[in-house]
Order: structure tokens, then C-alpha cells, then sequence
């Protein structure tokens, strides 16, 4: 949560994440989730599982 991201428009950032899994002590950020400018994340990792 919080880092910055690629989309259509001006840089945007993650503003919704995991409420259980942490990375360094941020929310991890999964596809679904939401961006500041209302756009959603649609591309990941599909061999990596994150609960919550």
C-alpha cells in the first residue's frame, strides 16, 4: 500500500491492501484492490496466494 503504479493518465497510488498480510510493515496489495484515482490492480502473480 502506497507505492506508486502504472495506468492510463498521471501516476496513481495503491490505497487498499491485505488487512492480515503485511510486507515491511505495509498492507500487501493484491489484484482487486483499489487505487487513488478509483481504478482497481488487474495484474499479478498467480502462483501467489494472499489471505484477507
Amino acid at each position: 500500500m502506497g507505492d506508486n503504479c502504472v495506468c492510463v493518465g498521471p501516476p496513481d497510488t495503491i490505497i487498499k491492501g491485505s488487512s492480515t498480510v503485511m510486507i515491511c510493515g505495509k498492507p500487501a496489495a493484491r489484484m482487486g484492490d483499489t487505487t487513488a484515482h478509483g481504478g482497481q490492480i488487474v495484474l499479478g502473480c498467480p502462483t501467489v496466494i494472499i489471505g484477507g
